[in-house]
Parts: C-alpha cells; structure tokens; sequence
C-alpha cells in the first residue's frame, strides 16, 4: 500500500493504492489518523482510485477515520472508487454512510456549494 497526501489549502486530499488489508491498515492509520483535528477544520478526500483491494480490516480503519473527522469537524469523503471497491462500499453500507463522488473535480465542486 501506498499513500500520497497533497493539501489544496484546507483540502487534503489522499491517493491510496495498493491493497488495504490486514498487513497494511497500521500504516495506514499511522498516516491518516492525525489528519483530523487541524484548525480551522478541513475537508479530507479520499481518492481510491488505485486502491486494488480492501478488507474488513480497512473498512474498520475508514469507520474510525470517520468518527474522527465527525469529532473534530472536519469532512471526510471519497472519490474515484475502482469497481471491485465501489462493490464492497455498496455491501458493506458504506455508500450510506459516507459521500462519495465520481471524481476529485465532482467532491471539490460540491464542497464549495457547502458551508464547511
């Protein structure tokens, strides 16, 4: 697993690749987990473009990503789910729990129609 991070002013935006699984979710929280919490708040995107696979192991990771972000203010969506991980999103609920959007341009055009 690979993760790149670039900030847009208060957008951060993280590309995964790789698989998301057991072996790898502690390097992935080691690196996600203190992105919420700045101030002011910002808006965090997920882009899962290249993620090639997830289990329940990183599901879990992203519900705790999610809890954090709702604690501390700041938005987490995801964007540019590859169609193995748009399957386990639907399965699991997670489409219902979390925005997703078709694409990075689709999440930045609909978070600058909200207020933060």
């Amino acid at each position: 697993m690979k993760l790149d991070i670039t900030e847009e002013g208060a957008k951060v935006i993280v590309t995964v690749s790789g698989r998301l699984e057991a072996i790898t979710v502690a390097a992935f929280d080691e690196t996600v987990q203190p992105l919420p919490g700045a101030k002011p708040p910002r808006s965090i995107l997920m882009d899962l473009s290249q993620l090639d696979f997830i289990s329940s192991a990183g599901l879990r990771s992203l519900l705790t990503l999610g809890k954090a972000c709702r604690t501390s203010g700041d938005r987490l969506a995801f964007c540019s789910l590859n169609p193995m991980v748009a399957d386990v999103f639907n399965i699991s609920g997670f489409k219902q729990i979390f925005k997703i959007y078709a694409d990075r341009d689709e999440a930045f055009a609909a978070w600058d129609k909200e207020t933060p």
